[in-house]
């Protein structure tokens, strides 16, 4: 049997204001996009993603590696995500 962790979601996430304006852009292929990465994330030791290995993301996701690079972009914009220039996180987890 595979484990599996668990962390808190927010039933009403879909609704935060600086989910809303991802979606606003991206529709839901950004909030998928978004949610995805918060797993990937969540999956690692450091809780980070390398923006070096976005081409690899993309391709786990099936996604074009240009716009998921404007998805995390806008996360970043939108204070969803941290950056410090080498990898991306997120302050809620």
């Amino acid at each position: 049997m595979k484990e599996a962790y668990y962390f808190s979601h927010d039933s009403n996430a879909r609704n935060d204001e600086k989910v809303l304006c991802l979606r606003a852009d991206y529709g839901v292929e950004g909030y998928g996009a978004f949610w995805f990465l918060i797993e990937m994330m969540f999956e690692n030791q450091n809780t980070s993603l390398s923006h070096k290995h976005i081409k690899g993301i993309a391709h786990s996701l099936n996604m074009d590696i240009e716009l998921l690079s404007r998805i995390i972009a806008s996360c970043i914009d939108y204070g969803l995500f941290i950056s410090d220039g080498e990898y991306f996180w997120s302050e809620s987890l």
